[in-house]
């Protein structure tokens, strides 16, 4: 019986792991936004105002208040995870969602070369996974946009809005500061 368990754990070890696709997943392992991020944050922090315990019908109806569904509202959904199943922190969901949003908004391919050195900024790498290096460049807008990102999650700012546009702003103003230090 154990050569047989010594077997069958030699195979699944042997299996290629998953890809991680980059994207940032709630409680459900569905694709989430910032946006149905930061809207989780603010309904748990509601919950945890109101004094009510996180798996009460109180909670789940102030979640359902602030338009979570009522088949999620049972217990906290503001957690962030990778298609892997692995908690990510909202520092972390913030980069990933800093290189899909840099990505989109280039209409670079997911598979390109760009997009490897994106990815990899977004983890603080200084090389792609193929072992090239990162841009200095990408590194600087990758920093910047994952500080957007980041703010927008923990203010709760709609994209395109204009407080969108105030924190771009003041993370363009930042990056010149910081970039002036070194020159």
């Amino acid at each position: 019986m154990r050569t047989l368990t010594l077997m069958v754990m030699a195979t699944l070890l042997s299996l290629p792991a998953l890809a991680d696709d980059g994207r940032v997943y709630n409680r459900h392992d569905e694709s989430i936004t910032a946006r149905q991020l930061a809207d989780a944050v603010a309904a748990e922090k509601a919950v945890e105002k109101a004094g009510v315990a996180p798996e009460s019908q109180a909670a789940a109806a102030i979640r359902i208040n602030m338009g979570q569904s009522p088949d999620k509202a049972d217990a906290p959904n503001d957690n962030a995870f990778t298609s892997e199943g692995e908690l990510l922190t909202h520092k972390q969901a913030a980069k990933r969602f800093a290189a899909i949003e840099m990505m989109a908004r280039a209409g670079i391919d997911p598979d390109s070369e760009r997009a490897a050195q994106i990815r990899a900024a977004a983890q603080g790498k200084a090389e792609t996974a193929d072992g090239e290096p990162v841009n200095e460049q990408t590194v600087e807008e990758m920093a910047k946009e994952a500080a957007v990102q980041e703010a927008m999650i923990y203010t709760g700012t709609e994209a395109g809005s204009p407080n969108e546009t105030l924190i771009r702003m003041g993370a363009d103003s930042m990056m010149d500061k910081i970039k002036s230090w070194w020159d």
